[in-house]
């Protein structure tokens, strides 16, 4: 280091801001080449440069003359360029988990309004159903009966009150199927 380089530095120890000048002169396009190897983006390498000589010059009193001054402004530049990258990287990781939440929260909002549509075609489905079909279902899938209780209540056997709900819900499924293509073509027609 020269004695016009220690020099400036002992002048701005003492508070004198001119002398900063030639520190910045000297060692700026070093600097910049060193950012420019760690940050990819000019104006980062800019942004930077620019914070480690602010940093440098509100702390140069930690500064120990006689030592290595531009590996102490290289040690304050890979700091910041670091710092840089990990924000970056935390910024990029929240990026992406907000636009998976934004994809799953459509999904769910489409998979929720198809679950209301269906929902609502099944009610109307069932009541199509014919009064024993609808009582057998409400029992079953409603009150929770068990397939047993229902069957001796009705003097059928298990596998008869299982054939009938089986055929009731085939029933059900396509009346819904049925109300759900009618509703796609009412909206292809718009």
């Amino acid at each position: 280091m020269t004695d016009e380089i220690e020099e400036a530095i002992a002048r701005v120890q003492r508070k004198d801001r001119a002398a900063f000048s030639i520190l910045v002169e000297r060692y700026q396009l070093r600097l910049r080449v060193f950012a420019s190897s760690i940050v990819a983006s000019r104006a980062m390498v800019d942004e930077i440069v620019q914070t480690t000589f602010v940093f440098a010059y509100r702390n140069i009193g930690r500064y120990e003359p006689g030592t290595n001054f531009y590996g102490w402004l290289r040690a304050i530049c890979r700091n910041f360029a670091l710092e840089e990258l990990r924000r970056e990287v935390r910024e990029h990781k929240k990026r992406a988990q907000y636009f998976e939440f934004v994809a799953g929260a459509e999904t769910l909002e489409a998979e929720s309004r198809a679950t209301e549509d269906r929902t609502e075609h099944l009610r109307n489905c069932v009541a199509r159903l014919g009064e024993k079909a609808r009582t057998l279902m409400e029992r079953r899938y409603t009150r929770d009966e068990p397939i047993r209780s229902i069957a001796a209540t009705l003097n059928r056997s298990a596998s008869a009150v299982k054939v009938a709900l089986f055929r009731i819900r085939e029933q059900l499924r396509e009346c819904v199927e049925e109300q759900l293509r009618a509703e796609e073509v009412a909206h292809e027609g718009c």
